[in-house]
């Protein structure tokens, strides 16, 4: 059901179901997952009855039937979410029941649902109120009810005037076994164009028939099968079988319409827009120069983000272009709106175009589903120009990820539907030349120089103006890192200086060295080449999943494009060329790939190249896709080996944003009552530092207090002042609101700041009230990332209160209050993996609670409400410790199963809203604080013991816990678990999930009986342990049978997968995990898996003909899977602040390798390796130990990984240590296996 709403309410416009009972009798128990095995519902009656109007308004009336069969079916469906525009339409649910058993259970509509904001569109910086959605909670469902659905759509308004159309659906992600649309249409406004698309022979009738004066047709379908996705294909909507339905002539009609829509809001050109248009073009030559000056203004000057004002057609509808260009910001209409008024006053033919950002839509029905609106020049007849204003950083006009879409220019007079061209890969080329040499002892120094062209300029170029210098260093370091084993990062030049300067190509020059660049013995190296391309450039994402063997559906690609690169290496005079690989060409119609190495006057010399061709790949062409990756894969995987005769050797700048003054008041009236003021000083001095506070978010819950926006000004350079406007002050709902109707909803004001550029400066002040909340806390950090001018926070309070000062801060006490302040602090450094902010940087700690007061409060909040629950005293329990964790996990499932968790965190809250046990089990979800208090009920009603912990995303790291136990800070304990003697903790994982285990391994702990913190203990270890076995032949093929055994929370995950999947999807993971192992493996035992107690296992065996390489006399392969490069992320040689690993668990890899039968000799194998890194970071374990061992006996090879991970707190003195461990575990000689045959 869930599925069904979402496609029908949220993917399109109106679309859904009516039904009073089914067409014929059926038994709803031969509807079963026996007959379905795929399906975690059946759709059993569909039906739609709509009747629109003359001036196109209309009402639909929907009812549905739908049987749940599974337990994942039942968790999709839990809650249904109903999107509208309270602009265009209202929702009307009359009815919604369960029938279970032959018993019907209506649902409380109005008492478990919630209207809510839609937060979706936030991550676009756009922000609309009256986008809505109504979410309903279905408590207590469960696999094998009925789910029987009423309800009404009431079209208000059309989107076009006077214009009526319609996308349905008759084919879903579920069997459906019938299906019935009937559309009642008036003789003044009659159905122009109507057609079933992909239809599904033999599933649909039509018919029509006249009733009172109007048109009735009626669609039926019947036993329509489920459609299965796949991996990176169009919208699967697209691909289904669907009725489209218009009273629209043809595309000229709405072309037309959204002219006439655009046209007086682009009139609106000012004398200012008029003197920047022609200060745009004075200079330029030639209508291309002066049509990309005018461009580039309103891309890169005008900010992507907006908010609806409109009310002739909300969503289509443009600002006033003089207001986008006064604001300088706007949405992609907004955008492309002024774009064409400038281009006009220009003299240039110029227009809106609505664009469809997806498949092709379908031609032969008009109607107005786009979602993206763009501008068009038309400079000869019938020919445009496109152009995409919305991204800020575009070098390109019209970017090639557009390539291959529907767009339909807005012209007085009309035009037709049109595709986009697709942009070729040459131009969407990235050029990498490297230069280096090798000297005796196997270092690599290196320059290389990237050329980025098209839409790698257009990804790299967003990417890179928004980051900080810092940052754009630790991704170049870290990409190297991945391509160069050991990489050491000397020098980054990035050109232009002015990224903004879209005149100029985007170059990145990066020098670098590698000691360890070879995979050498005394005698002999091989090294891999120097392909940055794999790690740089769009090529390296453009592709999706090719797990599956063959496809139904076209697969998708980002965007043509492709790697050229070429080196040179100068080698050592002593070296000379053993073996020089050969590669083979690769050529299809929708990839190409070449490479090529040469030896010759001492230097080595390669060259690489690769390309997407076409931005769709057809399911008769993937084929011949995977077998090219196949051949890439290997072809990749020869290396040249050489002889040697000499033996080896052995404060941020250019900030984004500045704060020139920050001032952070507290007024603590009693424990519970304090206000809050931020005073806010800020100067924006980089592109990135325009996106990064262009918008101001506050969150707050009206249950315990509001938030105030005193004032908000942007000043500019020139010294105007722009007021936040009340349009540009938008209250939101949080994300979980809606599916947690019984708790106050949380909310979050976004302010959308006006005419935000580089040299503006931001002045804002806001204040936070609370009323009635836990008793007050808070931490002060007196460094960020950006630089501090100048910061000052405050306290006034009447009565002691507990603090920690860190050293360098000085505490001043005068008139009652405490404060503190900071000057000129430089930015810190972001570096990964960064442990809080509080823990390494000047901060202030205070809280007025301890820890056993704050324990108590909590503690006995929770037993109240557990005490509402209506159970009589029982005897303590007496069985055997075996039933007693038999009986603890039935407590534990069955509360998993049908409660869900969501909704606010314990400190989101005041105490008393903590629910009494019913009140959790009736609505069917609850927040962790609200979930314990059940389980507790339910362990107490069976004479269990328990006991009340809190628990933190804090790693059980030393610093914490002592920070912890200093000053009490409740939010960092937020969510509330059970943990009973014998089994381990409650409340933190699913029924799927072994006893003992828990997401919070490695984390902190507050007990509820003293407050004390700690480490937990006794949680059994996350882990996963994986075999490969491996036959070698000669002629280089192998057999592998690969298994897998997972504990803890990994076999929590994996027994869920296998438990809720359908033989599909089976089918489809056991495909990916055959080209996980290599795109040249050929399944031979297919997947089996056993489900325990405790551990989950999985195995699978297949064949690789091209396994090893063979290069004369020698033998080479790889490891499948490469472990040891992927134990830890890629790591720059120095850090400036303490790294954090939170990690707790431990992974195996074994590897027992039978050679073949003309083995003489192993030559290379990876290195013995043991690895301790102790610290008193680590509360249950020293710290991080890897040991990695390989040994060879009678013709067989055992290669074992062992990796431990323990929370660790490294400081910049222990780091280096691990830093070199990565360089040495990511190094190919980690990885690789080489032998000698006879």
């Amino acid at each position: 059901m869930k599925k069904i709403f979402f496609v029908l309410l949220f993917l399109l416009p109106i679309f859904a179901i009516f039904s009073a009972s089914p067409p014929e009798n059926i038994d709803y128990a031969q509807i079963n997952p026996e007959k379905y095995p795929d399906a975690d519902s059946v759709l059993i009656l569909l039906r739609q009855h709509i009747r629109y109007n003359p001036d196109a308004t209309a009402e639909t009336r929907y009812e549905s039937v739908e049987k749940i069969l599974t337990e994942k079916g039942r968790q999709e469906n839990r809650t249904i979410s109903m999107h509208f525009n309270e602009h265009y339409n209202r929702i009307e649910v009359i009815k919604l029941e369960l029938e279970r058993a032959g018993q019907i259970i209506p649902i409380d509509v109005e008492s478990n649902s919630r209207v809510m904001t839609e937060s979706g569109q936030m991550s676009s910086n756009i922000y609309d109120p009256n986008q809505r959605v109504l979410k309903i909670s279905i408590p207590d469902l469960q696999p094998g009810d009925v789910i029987r659905s009423v309800y009404r759509d009431i079209t208000l308004k059309s989107r076009i005037k006077g214009v009526w159309t319609e996308f349905s659906l008759l084919q879903f992600q579920v069997p459906a076994l019938y299906a019935e649309i009937a559309v009642d249409a008036p003789p003044e406004l009659p159905l122009k164009n109507l057609m079933i698309k992909d239809e599904i022979k033999g599933t649909i009738q039509y018919h029509k028939e006249q009733r009172d004066g109007r048109t009735w047709h009626i669609w039926s379908a019947r036993n329509v099968p489920q459609f299965f996705s796949e991996p990176s294909m169009p919208p699967w909507y697209m691909s289904a079988q669907r009725l489209l339905l218009s009273t629209a002539a043809d595309w000229e009609e709405i072309s037309r319409w959204y002219w006439d829509l655009c046209a007086p809001r682009m009139a609106k050109i000012t004398p200012a827009m008029k003197t920047k248009t022609a200060e745009l073009i004075d200079g330029k030559s030639g209508d291309r120069e002066k049509i990309e000056a005018i461009f580039q203004f309103v891309a890169k000057d005008i900010r992507y983000s907006g908010i609806t004002v409109e009310k002739e057609a909300p969503g289509y509808e443009p600002h006033d272009v003089n207001l986008t260009f006064e604001n300088r910001y706007g949405v992609c209409r907004d955008k492309a709106a002024l774009l064409v008024a400038l281009l006009r006053e220009a003299g240039y033919n110029a227009f809106p175009v609505l664009f469809y950002s997806g498949p092709r839509k379908d031609v032969e029905v008009p109607n107005n589903y786009f979602n993206h609106a763009i501008s068009a020049v038309e400079l000869t007849k019938g020919e445009y120009l496109l152009m995409d204003s919305t991204n800020e950083t575009t070098p390109e006009i019209f970017p090639s990820y557009l390539s291959n879409m529907s767009y339909l220019v807005a012209r007085p007079e009309g035009d037709t539907l049109r595709t986009s061209a697709v942009v070729p890969a040459t131009q969407n080329e990235l050029k990498i030349t490297t230069r280096g040499a090798l000297d005796v002892s196997g270092k690599l120094n290196a320059e290389t120089e990237i050329v980025f062209n098209g839409i790698n300029d257009d990804v790299y170029r967003g990417a890179f103006s928004s980051w900080m210098p810092e940052r754009v260093r630790q991704f170049v370091t870290q990409q190297l890192g991945q391509a160069v084993a050991g990489a050491v990062v000397e020098s980054i030049e990035l050109e232009p200086a002015d990224l903004r300067d879209m005149s100029k190509k985007l170059k990145l020059k990066i020098r670098f060295s590698a000691k360890n660049f070879l995979i050498r013995n005394s005698e002999r190296a091989l090294f891999e080449p120097p392909w940055l391309g794999s790690h740089f450039g769009v090529v390296n994402f453009v592709l999706g999943s090719t797990g599956l063997k063959e496809r139904k559906y076209p697969m998708q690609i980002f965007s043509t494009c492709a790697s050229a690169e070429n080196f040179e290496l100068t080698a050592p005079a002593a070296w000379s060329a053993e073996i020089l690989p050969e590669y083979r060409k690769i050529e299809t119609p929708v990839l190409t790939w070449t490479q090529n190495l040469q030896f010759h006057e001492q230097k080595v010399s390669g060259q690489r190249r690769i390309a997407f061709t076409q931005p769709e790949i057809t399911p008769s062409q993937y084929g011949n896709l995977k077998q090219a990756l196949r051949d890439i894969e290997y072809e990749g995987r020869k290396t040249p080996i050489f002889r040697m005769l000499a033996a080896p050797a052995e404060l941020c700048q250019d900030a984004n944003a500045v704060y020139l003054d920050w001032k952070v008041h507290f007024e603590v009236k009693n424990p519970n009552e304090w206000v809050k003021t931020d005073q806010v000083r800020k100067q924006v001095l980089a592109f990135g530092g325009i996106k990064e506070n262009s918008e101001l978010k506050f969150h707050f819950n009206p249950a315990w207090g509001e938030v105030e926006l005193l004032n908000a000004v942007v000043i500019s350079p020139d010294g105007t002042r722009k007021e936040v406007s009340e349009n540009e002050i938008n209250i939101m709902d949080e994300s979980w609101v809606g599916a947690a109707p019984r708790y106050p909803a949380g909310k979050m004001m976004v302010v959308s700041l006006p005419g935000v550029q580089i040299g503006s400066t931001i002045e804002y002040s806001v204040r936070t009230t609370v009323k009635n909340r836990i008793p007050f806390s808070m931490i002060a950090v007196f460094q960020d990332f950006d630089p501090i001018l100048r910061k000052q926070v405050s306290v006034k309070y009447d009565r002691c209160l507990n603090f920690k000062v860190d050293e360098g801060l000085k505490t001043r006490r005068e008139n009652g209050k405490l404060s503190w302040e900071v000057k000129n602090v430089p930015a810190i450094k972001p570096e990964t993996a960064l442990p809080p902010l509080w823990s390494f940087v000047p901060s202030v700690r205070m809280s007025a609670i301890v820890g056993e007061e704050y324990a108590e409060t909590v503690r006995k909040a929770l037993e109240d409400a557990v005490n509402k629950a209506a159970t009589e005293t029982v005897a303590p329990y007496s069985g055997s410790p075996e039933a007693l964790r038999a009986k603890v996990r039935e407590i534990r499932d069955e509360t998993a199963k049908n409660i869900r968790n969501i909704g606010p965190g314990l400190t989101a809250l005041p105490l008393s809203y903590i629910a009494a046990p019913e009140i959790t089990a009736r609505s069917g979800y609850g927040n962790s604080a609200d979930r314990a208090v059940l389980l507790a009920s339910k362990l107490k009603a069976a004479g269990l013991d328990y006991e009340f912990v809190l628990g933190s995303s804090l790693p059980a790291a030393e610093l914490f816990g002592k920070f912890c136990n200093e000053i009490m800070i409740p939010d960092f304990f937020n969510e509330v678990l059970v943990k009973v003697k014998g089994f381990g903790l409650l409340n933190d994982t699913d029924q799927y999930a072994p006893p003992g285990a828990s997401a919070h391994a490695g984390r902190l702990l507050m007990s509820l009986r003293d407050g004390s913190i700690a480490g937990a203990e006794g949680i059994a270890r996350d882990s996963s342990d994986s075999e490969s076995v491996i036959r070698l032949n000669d002629d280089g093929s192998a057999e592998i049978t690969v298994k897998h055994i997972y504990t803890g929370l990994n076999a929590a995950a994996k027994k869920r997968f296998f438990s809720e999947v359908t033989p599909e999807l089976l089918k489809r993971y056991e495909q990916t995990m055959v080209a996980g192992i290599s795109e040249n493996a050929e399944l031979v035992n297919g997947l089996k898996f056993s489900l325990g107690a405790h551990e989950v296992e999985e195995s699978i065996t297949v064949r690789i003909a091209r396994f090893a390489v063979k290069n004369g006399k020698y033998m080479q392969f790889n490891l499948p899977g490469n472990p040891a490069s992927s134990l830890i992320r890629a790591l720059p040689e120095q850090r400036t602040n303490a790294y954090l690993i939170s990690s707790h668990a431990k992974l195996n890899y074994v590897y027992k390798i039978a050679l073949p039968a003309k083995f003489k000799k192993v030559l290379m194998v990876p290195e013995p390796l043991t690895f301790q890194l102790e610290t008193s970071g680590a509360v249950a374990d020293s710290g991080m130990q890897l040991h990695m061992r390989a040994v060879e006996v009678s013709g067989n090879l055992n290669i074992a990984l062992t990796a431990t991970f323990n929370p660790i707190l490294l400081s910049t003195l222990k780091y280096p240590a691990l830093a070199a461990l990565q360089a040495r575990l990511n190094h190919p000689a980690a990885n690789l296996v080489l032998i000698e045959l006879k």
